[in-house]
């Protein structure tokens, strides 16, 4: 006699009876296959172990974010109390959260930002004559230097212009009495280097810097034309890099950027109240000291280029 199957004879009835004797009713719980209460099935918990359906946010995801804001921070001190420092220490830690092309052009924006706001409160110390001596020059600069990235290989570009950078740092820290004669012509000179080098590594503070000791300005003339100077230069780029396509706005949280714009806004404060204690002696030893270690950085870099090619 063959063996009975269960009521309605289907094979989908017969695959609900398990092997413990427990069969599944509808609404999803365990019954006994001779009758009795129900008892509420189980589910098993997620791999994961914490009951969570997308892998939590950990400690590291905030840390580069965080290292920004306190780069931010001391780079807008550093150009509120000297006029120079924002791009040499923001844009390791900005390229490293986006990438070279959209974090470059984060450091364009945050110097337009701080050049502006110093400038705000700085306005009437601008060497305007100086100033218009200097931007033409840069401009056309950053052409050149443009084009000649196309040419010679970036590793030998960092190593030229780190060597030019220290020797200039060398002669003006050797000959502290140094002076330019003719003003105008150092300006084109001073201009155009800026330029160039900015295309090419990314260093347009050096050059000016060199020009601003020979000039002997004070602090705070020093600070507020090269603010004007600064400012020119990153809207051009700005402008330049995202009408020809070559970068796109960087995709960040609003988080994120409110985060960044606080961090320059309390960092240039934070200048203004620091600028009070430090002489202009100290401000001169700064300004070699943060244009000696751009050149240094950009030298290494190029070294490091050429060893690993």
């Amino acid at each position: 006699m063959g063996a009975v199957r269960p009521a309605g004879g289907s094979r989908r009835a017969e695959q609900c009876v398990p092997r413990s004797g427990l069969r599944l009713d509808p609404r999803g719980h365990d019954r006994p296959s001779g009758g009795g209460p129900a008892r509420t099935r189980r589910h098993a918990a997620p791999q994961s172990g914490i009951g969570l359906r997308h892998p939590p946010v950990t400690d590291a995801a905030w840390l580069v974010p965080t290292l920004a804001a306190v780069a931010v921070f001391v780079g807008a001190a550093l150009q509120q109390l000297t006029g120079v420092g924002f791009a040499l220490v923001v844009a390791p830690f900005l390229v490293l959260l986006l990438g070279p092309v959209e974090g470059v052009l984060l450091v364009n924006a945050g110097g337009a930002l701080t050049s502006a706001v110093i400038l705000a409160g700085t306005f009437r110390e601008v060497d305007w004559r100086s100033f218009l001596s200097l931007a033409p020059p840069a401009l056309v600069g950053v052409v050149v230097g443009a084009l000649i990235v196309g040419v010679i290989p970036a590793a030998g570009l960092d190593i030229g212009v780190g060597v030019l950078v220290l020797l200039a740092i060398a002669v003006l820290a050797v000959t502290p009495d140094l002076a330019f004669s003719d003003r105008r012509r150092y300006a084109v000179i001073a201009g155009f280097a800026s330029g160039a080098m900015n295309a090419t590594a990314g260093l347009a503070g050096p050059a000016i810097t060199v020009y601003g000791l020979g000039r002997g300005w004070r602090p705070g003339v020093f600070r507020s034309t090269v603010q004007a100077f600064f400012l020119a230069l990153a809207l051009a780029a700005i402008a330049a890099k995202l009408l020809s396509g070559v970068a796109v706005l960087p995709n960040l949280t609003f988080v994120m950027l409110l985060g960044l714009a606080a961090s320059c806004l309390v960092g240039l404060a934070t200048g203004v109240a620091v600028s009070k204690l430090v002489s202009a002696r100290w401000i001169r030893v700064l300004l070699l000291v943060l244009s000696g270690l751009g050149g240094l950085g950009t030298l290494l870099r190029g070294a490091l280029e050429l060893a690993s090619a």
